[in-house]
């Protein structure tokens, strides 16, 4: 496997993945931009613009002209916003490589931002609120991120609030758009039926872009102390949703895949700690997981679960003497080789399709600069000893670390607040 890459003297990264014998190809476009960008009177104006952006350009009048040609050349788009990017992507047949560039590149780069589209696309997007706010699985994500990092851009949503949503405006796209859709802030994955030298020609028709403006960075993540550890949201539900979160590491940590694979052991299938104890030993949930979320300046170890009701102080306990148990006793090899193989298993099986690889490579290249090649991943975990493993194990066991959000029809956590070291 063979990654080429090239940087335009504006800054713009090119990267080209090209995988023999496949029909189709996948490009995304990257730009180094999202929630944790925002100011506090731009709260969801990254992802409100990643909408707009398919509502009209200078050469596709409507959003129905666009939508049309991606159509007839039967492909595939979308784009999505995090806190830390923005991205864009179509996939479809090869044949049609330089009509995917034209639609992709128009779409990035010139939108217009009709008046009369904003105000019809800010109720799409207060109606996605709704959406996500009628899951309390997600929900409670949101109000951890609150407990953890207060009212900063970390730990506000990233589509916003219904409130700002409604004061986002035509100026405010423009000037946001200029000023970070710019080539330093941007990387081009391509993966597919393709050759570099080809993807370079389209890219300097399509992506001509001018301009050294570098953008705007993140504000530094100020540190924030909660009055209580538990943050509870009474909602009339049939069970309690609830995350139990720790700080972990940045995705520059050296440390970052030993948090991986910790998880992989609380949670990575139907053999893993919190799933056999949750699930088969005390029947109090349906589904419980445990990750390591890492981002640029800042990362969190989360384990979450729906659970009974009546059960939620015992789960919280419970999911503390698993991490507990690790931290004091270890693992044995036989679990460790087993959560590998899991961990490692499931990343090849992600990465079976042009889109995963041009996301894949892309984000690695947009948030480290460098790309960490499948393989290097594969051999940084198999390195992982079961002492490393208790290490981490021992770092979230400290006491006063851990924070709770739960979403439930209790009046309020105090009772949870009792369970947490």
């Amino acid at each position: 496997m063979q990654i080429k890459k090239t940087t335009l003297k504006n800054g713009l990264r090119i990267l080209t993945h090209t995988i023999p014998d496949t029909k189709n190809v996948t490009i995304t476009v990257f730009v180094k931009t999202g929630s944790d960008y925002e100011r506090d009177n731009e709260m969801g104006l990254s992802h409100f613009l990643e909408h707009m952006c398919f509502k009209g350009t200078t050469k596709r009048k409507t959003s129905f002209d666009i939508s049309k040609e991606f159509d007839v050349l039967g492909a595939k788009n979308n784009a999505f916003t995090s806190n830390d990017m923005t991205a864009y992507w179509v996939k479809g047949q090869v044949v049609h490589i330089e009509k995917l560039f034209d639609l992709v590149s128009d779409v990035y780069l010139s939108p217009t931002f009709p008046q009369s589209e904003i105000e019809k696309e800010k109720g799409v997007v207060l109606e996605e609120i709704n959406m996500y706010n009628d899951r309390p699985q997600r929900v409670v994500y949101e109000k951890f991120l609150h407990l953890m990092y207060g009212d900063q851009p970390i730990g506000r949503t990233t589509i916003g609030t219904p409130g700002s949503v409604k004061t986002l405006n035509q100026t405010d796209l423009l000037r946001y758009h200029k000023l970070q859709y710019v080539p330093q802030r941007t990387v081009i994955s391509v993966s597919g039926g393709v050759q570099h030298k080809q993807v370079l020609s389209l890219i300097k028709k399509y992506f001509n872009i001018s301009g050294l403006n570098a953008g705007r960075e993140k504000s530094k993540i100020k540190k924030y102390i909660p009055k209580s550890r538990v943050l509870h949201t009474y909602k009339k539900t049939d069970q309690t949703h609830l995350i139990l979160g720790l700080p972990g590491v940045s995705i520059f940590d050296k440390n970052a895949h030993i948090y991986d694979l910790l998880a992989r052991i609380l949670s990575g299938g139907m053999s893993s700690r919190l799933f056999i104890l949750l699930r088969e030993q005390l029947g109090v949930a349906y589904y419980v997981g445990a990750y390591s979320e890492n981002s640029l300046a800042h990362g969190l170890f989360l384990i979450n679960a729906g659970v009974t009701t009546s059960k939620t102080a015992l789960v919280i306990s419970k999911i503390q003497e698993v991490i507990q148990d690790i931290a004091v006793n270890g693992i044995g090899l036989e679990e460790l080789n087993r959560a590998k193989n899991s961990l490692i298993g499931s990343m090849y099986l992600g990465l079976e399709t042009s889109d995963a690889y041009s996301v894949y490579f892309g984000e690695n290249e947009l948030l480290k600069n460098q790309i960490e090649m499948p393989s290097e991943y594969e051999r940084k975990i198999r390195s992982i000893k079961a002492t490393d493993i208790q290490k981490v194990a021992k770092l979230l066991c400290k006491k006063g670390l851990a924070r709770l959000a739960t979403i439930g029809p209790q009046k309020n956590g105090h009772e949870f607040a009792k369970q947490l070291l």
